[in-house]
């Protein structure tokens, strides 16, 4: 996020940086999900993170669908995120069912 918004400020920011940083992001929170000495609900320690980076992923169906999973994943784990959260991502995926 910092990296964003110093970037912001200058009036360029670098989306191809953003985007290799959400992705690695990702590939850690999959990596530790899969190891078998995880405990349960492992998954809402990167609420903050995962939020942030889903923001910077590429819009392609296979991402979103990754991310959705993973939303439903830490809702059934018992967070729920906030609307305004929700709204946001239908809106930056174009997916208006993320809201109800």
């Amino acid at each position: 996020m910092f990296k964003y918004q110093s970037h912001s400020a200058l009036g360029h920011p670098p989306m191809s940086e953003l985007e290799h940083l959400a992705l690695e992001q990702c590939r850690l929170i999959e990596t530790i999900e899969r190891c078998p000495e995880r405990e349960s609900g492992c998954i809402i320690s990167f609420k903050n993170s995962f939020a942030v980076s889903s923001l910077f992923l590429p819009k392609d169906e296979r991402h979103i669908m990754w991310c959705r999973r993973k939303f439903a994943l830490m809702e059934q784990n018992g967070y729920l995120h906030p609307p305004k959260l929700r709204a946001g991502l239908a809106a930056i995926w174009q997916v208006p069912d993320i809201n109800t």
